[in-house]
């Protein structure tokens, strides 16, 4: 990826999505299975919460292609209504790059 003229980023596209982390959106069937969810994986290594909406009974994690199937195992347990993938997209890849250099950007001209 160019900006300004710089050489920001370079990728293999399928080295890039094998090594990604998946994020998964579940939502639970009752707030029992929610609840016990959020509780006994607060901590966990397999994956992590990164968002809990507790009137919609969902999460959404983060999880490492290789810990899949050890979380849909986990996922086996509980009384689920959906559960889906948000998908890779480069432009959110690339906008991770131009927001954050953005913000270091403001941040700088903020305190000189």
């Amino acid at each position: 990826m160019i900006k300004d003229g710089q050489l920001i980023t370079s990728f293999n596209k399928q080295q890039l999505l094998k090594i990604m982390h998946k994020e998964l959106i579940i939502h639970f069937q009752t707030t029992a299975s929610f609840e016990q969810f959020v509780t006994n994986h607060a901590q966990s290594t397999i994956f992590s919460l990164t968002e809990k909406v507790a009137q919609e009974y969902k999460v959404i994690v983060r999880c490492m292609p290789e810990n899949i199937a050890v979380f849909i195992k986990i996922l086996a347990s509980r009384s689920i209504t959906n559960y889906s993938e948000i998908p890779f997209s480069l432009e959110n890849h690339f906008m991770r790059f131009y927001t954050n250099k953005e913000r270091a950007v403001a941040k700088w001209s903020y305190y000189n």
